[in-house]
């Protein structure tokens, strides 16, 4: 053999060798192989010239082949080791070696069972592998723990093969040790790990539910799916929801996985289970259903996760019941309190009103004490009845904020207009003090704004005998367009301790809450104005000591209005001016819809009377038409409109004029005072809503909100039909006439003698057919016929003073308004028969059917007290909205005629007929002022 073959030979015993390492090939396929060789080389080499040079050559060669294979075997990592037929050691790689630190040529020769570092367990294994060799004729593979000489413990993969001779028995044993500690290890930690998972996933409280993509059968699936199933986990697997669920429920969960495999979407959805065999009781149940991918992106598994929503639900809809309970008790208060507020007011007005009456009669001074004290304390219950009112509606949250532009020192002026009286009476000093880096003019809620300064201005000029109290606006931040103000009431009265400070914000609680308190009131004022305060983002707190005075401090936040070429009015530091209440209506043309001819003679003589210029329509189908043809050169500024009218109604008529002219201002008339007509009247697009009977005063100012001024090319025809209505309202009759209150009724017709006996002549002749067709509408039982019959009795016979058939009216309207019992409408329908012929009886007898009445007219009573002590009077009863500081102000016209001009005489006369109740309160109190400056002069 040439050294090439020899090469070669050597080359193909390497890679066998490495390949039955490497591939797991057997060991006796090897040894058979390497034999083989050996014999075919050894034979030709016989075949030869015995050349002993050549056999030297051939020697080295092969010498040379058994140190490649010995170095290719040491650069295994895996110890390995071999064993002839008789089971001794033959040799090992150095990976061996180094394992178990001993020489592979010092073992050579040894039998196994000698071998110092083969314990006793293990030779015993080695037999038995080299047993199953033996029989088997296949490698004995067997995972094993074997200690090595550093003292470790290693997991191993024991590997035994066997090569054969030519005659096919075994030659000897080859060993490999593979260590897989490290692959031990990680498998350790994936099982702890997914015995932590299932942990869990088995008691985590939703289902959870995996199923095979291919099958949909279940997979695995949680305690929690078990249990909602009545299964343990065991039973799920393979489990098909056919065999749990009603077939169609089961189609409809198939389709929807099928649908989440192919979109490869996750779909949440909820299902509806019956619990029972009868369906009866179904339960609810959230799914979320996902895709779990394999490394290609394809569905492996389908992950479902469930929960039973059955109990919540349950919950919920118990919630919504407390809720709605809630709504209905809190409606049911609502109802309450406006019903209690206006069955209240009603006997209060006359206990006001007659003791007041009866206290400008001859008395005694005990009977003039006594009717004093009557007629304060039904004052203060109704003061108290408006704060208990105002703060049921803080508490209900029905108390919103407008946002409207205002001049800041216009409201402070406003507050210390109102509190100016009542310092000056007690001889303290009223200062005020605004920076010049406070914004002027603000965008907010001027009202409520000045509701809490008027309040906490009015306890500390309560609270404080001398001394001073004061006002301080400071800039607190300013953030863009947005600006926090911080304001200051502070007094020189009596303080209070720290116990109290903590109470004194708290609804019903005074400072001074002992049975010999000398302070009255309901202690609902600072609670309302901390509410108020909260609303507009800010706080309320006290800084106090008793015996010095107190310090109440609120911020608020508002927007800045950009600053015009209109100055605001400065308010100065020591003085309280006032701005006179001008709503700047004269020449405004309105249109008058009003299908009652007495409610449209009262309201457009009160127009008249300031000045507007009313146009009339009878129904909303000629309303719709007036507007539609009114002339660009001369439009209508506002619409007043009543709701209940015949052809087309007021919410019918209304949609259509806000389709012709979208920014023309509408204004609802009507019987209905109810919070939810009010909301109806809004939702259906008008800007305002009016009461009837209509309160002058209430009309003016909502018209006024809505329109800015009059047209100057009409303001001089308007004022001239104000002026002739005024004219013939001079100090009037007084009308006494039973069943009737003819001073209501007079005031609503501003004083006009000629308009109110016209009505009340009108009144008596023309409501016998309305009450005639009432009655016919109800035998008809044509319900909406009714209703409007009664709503228009109802304002009408308010307007003029029938109180009686008012109420009657209104309640039949209520009772029409839901189902009622034929007997309780007839026995109704019976004394509002009756009431009305009482009245129109009154009406002819005393009237005589004529315009004129010749009643001796009422003379005003001559005081002898000095005016400014007048004015406090009536700005004390314009305080409390007593209608009867009209009659007062009759009575002392003549006095005050020395302290005012005529033109202020005149406006507080026309505002007082107007029902213009704050107006002539301003008025009234810039004549004190005056009046009292100049005294301050002399």
């Amino acid at each position: 053999m040439d050294k090439g073959k020899a090469s070669i030979l050597g080359m193909v015993i390497a890679i066998y060798i490495l390949a039955v390492l490497l591939k797991g090939f057997s060991i006796e396929v090897f040894l058979n192989f390497v034999i083989l060789i050996l014999i075919l080389y050894f034979a030709a080499f016989k075949n030869k010239k015995k050349d002993v040079s050549e056999y030297k050559r051939i020697k080295k060669e092969l010498s040379d082949q058994l140190y490649f294979t010995s170095q290719l075997m040491d650069s295994l990592p895996h110890p390995l080791f071999y064993i002839d037929d008789q089971q001794c050691f033959l040799g090992c790689n150095t990976a061996y070696e180094q394992a178990f630190e001993v020489s592979g040529c010092e073992l050579a020769g040894i039998p196994i069972r000698d071998l110092p570092h083969l314990p006793m367990d293990a030779y015993h294994n080695l037999r038995e592998m080299m047993a199953e060799v033996t029989e088997s004729g296949q490698s004995s593979i067997r995972q094993i723990q074997r200690t090595f000489a550093s003292g470790e413990t290693h997991h191993i993969l024991y590997t035994l093969s066997a090569y054969r001779l030519s005659d096919d028995s075994v030659g000897g044993y080859l060993g490999i040790m593979t260590d897989i500690s490290d692959l031990k290890h990680k498998e350790k930690e994936i099982l702890d790990n997914r015995n932590f998972l299932n942990a869990i996933i088995s008691h985590i409280p939703v289902m959870i539910t995996v199923k095979d993509v291919r099958t949909l059968k279940v997979f695995m699936g949680n305690q929690a799916s078990a249990d909602f199933l009545g299964l343990t986990p065991e039973e799920l697997g393979d489990l098909e929801l056919k065999s749990v669920f009603p077939e169609e429920i089961a189609r409809r969960m198939i389709e929807s996985d099928k649908k989440v495999i192919a979109t490869g979407q996750v779909l949440s959805e909820i299902d509806i289970i019956p619990d029972d065999s009868e369906n009866c009781n179904l339960r609810y149940v959230r799914t979320t259903k996902l895709p779990i991918l394999d490394v290609e992106g394809q569905p492996l598994y389908l992950l479902i996760v469930s929960e039973d929503i059955t109990e919540a639900r349950r919950k919920e809809a118990e919630l919504k019941h407390a809720l709605n309970l809630a709504e209905e008790a809190t409606a049911a208060k609502s109802q309450f309190l406006a019903n209690m507020s206006h069955e209240i007011r009603t006997p209060m007005n006359a206990i006001i009103g007659l003791a007041y009456l009866a206290l400008k009669t001859e008395l005694n001074p005990k009977q003039q004490d006594y009717l004093s004290k009557i007629h304060n304390a039904g004052t203060s219950l109704l003061g108290i009845i408006n704060e208990i009112l105002d703060f049921s509606k803080v508490e209900s949250g029905k108390l919103e904020l407008e946002n409207a532009e205002f001049v800041l020192t216009d409201v402070i002026s406003g507050a210390l207009d109102l509190a100016g009286q009542t310092a000056h009476e007690k001889g303290l000093q009223l200062l005020c003090e605004i920076p010049p880096e406070v914004p002027s003019r603000l965008n907010g809620d001027p009202l409520r704004l000045g509701q809490i300064m008027t309040n906490l201005l009015s306890n500390a000029i309560k609270f404080t005998e001398a001394g001073e109290v004061s006002i301080v606006v400071e800039l607190h931040s300013r953030i863009d367009s947005k600006v926090k103000l911080q304001f200051s009431v502070r007094d020189t009265g009596i303080g209070m301790s720290k116990g109290t400070e903590t109470k004194v914000f708290q609804a019903f609680t005074q400072a001074d809450s002992s049975t010999t308190r000398k302070f009255g009131g309901t202690g609902l004022g600072l609670a309302i104005s901390r509410k108020l305060v909260g609303l507009m983002g800010g706080s309320l707190w006290v800084d106090s000591e008793e015996g010095r005075g107190s310090t109440f401090t609120f911020t608020a936040w508002f927007d800045i209005v950009p600053v015009t070429d209109l100055p605001a009015r400065p308010v100065p530091v020591t003085t309280l001016d006032v701005q006179e209440k001008d709503y700047r209506l004269s020449g405004t043309r309105v249109l008058l819809v009003e299908d009652n001819e007495i409610n449209r003679q009262i309201a457009a003589e009160l127009l008249r009377s300031r000045g507007l210029l009313p146009d009339i329509a009878v129904n909303g189908a000629e309303a719709v038409r007036m507007v539609e043809s009114m002339s660009a050169e001369r439009p209508y500024s506002i619409v007043l409109i009543d709701l209940q009218m015949p052809e087309m109604d007021g919410f019918q008529a209304g949609a259509r004029i806000r389709e012709l002219v979208p920014d023309l201002p509408m204004i609802a008339m009507t019987a209905r005072t109810m919070q939810e007509e009010r909301e109806r009247c809004f939702a259906a697009g008008m800007n305002g809503h009016v009461a009837k009977p209509i309160d002058p005063d209430i009309l003016f100012t909502t018209i006024g909100r809505w329109v800015s001024h009059g047209n100057n090319q009409e303001s001089a025809e308007g004022a001239g039909k104000a002026a002739e209505f005024r004219s013939s309202t001079e100090t009037l009759p007084f009308l006494k006439l039973k069943g009737i209150e003819t001073g209501k009724g007079l005031s609503r017709a501003g004083h006009n003698r000629e308009l109110y006996i016209s009505l009340l002549l009108k009144y008596a002749g023309n409501q016998r057919e309305t009450v005639a067709s009432l009655r016919k509408a109800l035998g008809a039982k044509d319900t909406a016929a009714a209703l409007r019959l009664a709503h228009n009795l109802k304002g009408v016979s308010g307007n003029i003073g029938v109180t009686e058939v008012q109420k009657l009216a209104g309640i039949l309207g209520k009772m029409l308004d839901s189902p009622a019992e034929p007997q309780e409408l007839e026995q109704l329908l019976n004394r509002l028969e009756a009431a009305f012929y009482a009245s129109t009886e009154e009406i002819l007898s005393q009237l005589g059917g004529s315009d004129h009445y010749n009643a001796a007219k009422f003379i005003p009573e001559q005081q002898n007290e000095p005016p400014v002590k007048l004015l406090s009077r009536l700005e004390d009863m314009l305080k409390d909205s007593d209608s009867e500081a009209v009659d007062y102000f009759a009575s002392v016209r003549s006095v005050l005629a020395l302290a005012m001009t005529p033109d202020e005489l005149r406006q507080l006369e026309y505002s007082l007929g107007m029902f213009e109740y704050e107006e002539a309160l301003s008025l009234t109190r810039q004549a004190i002022r005056d009046r009292n400056y100049e005294l301050r002069l002399m």
